[in-house]
């Protein structure tokens, strides 16, 4: 059975959710785990987005490439890691 087609977001907010589910605040948690070894790597996510991706998967490898892409995003501020909308498809309406 083939499942439901989702977002790279909502694909890296899910494996987010799975590596830091035991906190209360799964998102926040991600965010400062990505600052701090950022700023262990003294990489700018602001201003080397590939960089801060990379080394965020060599600090953890279960990270995917959007997962990794998504919390250079939410460690430069860009996001807030509020889930995303769900679009309504329009044959629904």
């Amino acid at each position: 059975m083939i499942g439901p087609w989702k977002q790279p977001e909502q694909r890296a907010q899910g494996q987010l959710r799975r590596l830091y589910g035991e906190d209360a605040d799964p998102f926040a948690a991600a965010r400062l785990w990505a600052r701090d070894v950022l700023r262990e790597f003294r990489i700018d996510a602001g201003t080397r987005p590939m960089a801060a991706a990379r080394a965020l998967r060599h600090a953890d490898p279960r990270l995917g490439r959007v997962t990794a892409r998504y919390l250079v995003e939410l460690a430069a501020g860009r996001k807030d890691g509020s889930e995303p909308p769900r679009r309504r498809s329009p044959l629904l309406h």
